[in-house]
């Protein structure tokens, strides 16, 4: 009596594991893609409650970051590291921690603006992708 596996064994068994792996990694991904949209929605409501208190406070909204810091409770509790844009201190840059406790290498770009009257928002949100 022979010990081990013969080629087809093996060969079926590896076809098994590709079959599963073609349905459960997309999926995987998927998931994570929307945990990671969500996440961005929670993060950008965060923002705009910042700045409806900053607006309570002060009587009008801000496009300055420095002033929303403070305020800002999303960015602690979700992991997200955020950081300014070189050279626009209107613009943040957003990106979620990944495994092991690195920053993903992709995040996102959120803007303030200047509010065109006092009772408008100052509020603007570029959701794409930034490298």
């Amino acid at each position: 009596m022979k010990k081990g596996f013969a080629v087809k064994e093996m060969l079926l068994l590896v076809l098994i594991l590709a079959a599963f792996a073609a349905f459960a990694f997309p999926r995987y991904f998927w998931e994570s893609e929307k945990k990671r949209a969500a996440d961005m929605d929670a993060l950008l409501a965060d923002v705009q409650l910042a700045q409806e208190a900053f607006a309570r406070m002060n009587g009008r909204f801000t496009a300055e970051w420095g002033a929303l810091a403070p305020l800002l409770s999303v960015p602690r509790a979700l992991g997200v590291l955020y950081r300014p844009v070189e050279g626009t201190p209107a613009e943040m840059y957003f990106t979620f921690m990944g495994p092991h406790g690195k920053p993903e290498p992709e995040g996102y770009i959120v803007r303030l603006e200047p509010a065109p009257g006092p009772q408008e928002t100052a509020f603007v949100a570029a959701r794409g992708r930034a490298v």
